[in-house]
């Protein structure tokens, strides 16, 4: 597996902004709480690092929409890939995954939309 972490630390360094610290809370399954009679999900949070850049016009006029951000994240960092519908939180502000691909279980490139 490559591992993406020196790659990260050497932008944070060198393009400020570039990097952000993310949170995404996700359900992880579901039990029965007797003392209510209703299903009840378990959700984990997990933290991770992304780099985030903006969409080339290219790609805006391939049918991405303004506003949208692309999010890479070391697939290393995650226990598994956000699906279209994810929200992934950082600098205060939720975003919505709209598009999600899997570069070979190196790297998630995320195209995220602001909620």
């Amino acid at each position: 597996m490559v591992n993406l972490n020196p790659m990260v630390k050497a932008l944070k360094k060198n393009l400020p902004g570039a990097i952000v610290d993310c949170t995404w809370a996700r359900v992880t399954g579901s039990a029965y709480d007797t003392a209510t009679g209703t299903m009840v999900n378990t959700t984990t949070v997990e933290s991770f690092t992304g780099i985030k850049s903006e969409y080339r016009t290219i790609e805006r006029l391939a049918g991405i929409e303004s506003g949208d951000v692309q999010l890479i994240v070391d697939s290393l960092s995650l226990t598994t890939m956000p699906e279209v519908g994810a929200v992934i939180t950082w600098g205060g502000v939720a975003y919505e995954v709209k598009g999600a691909k899997d570069y070979g279980k190196v790297a998630y490139d995320l195209q995220m939309r602001r909620k």
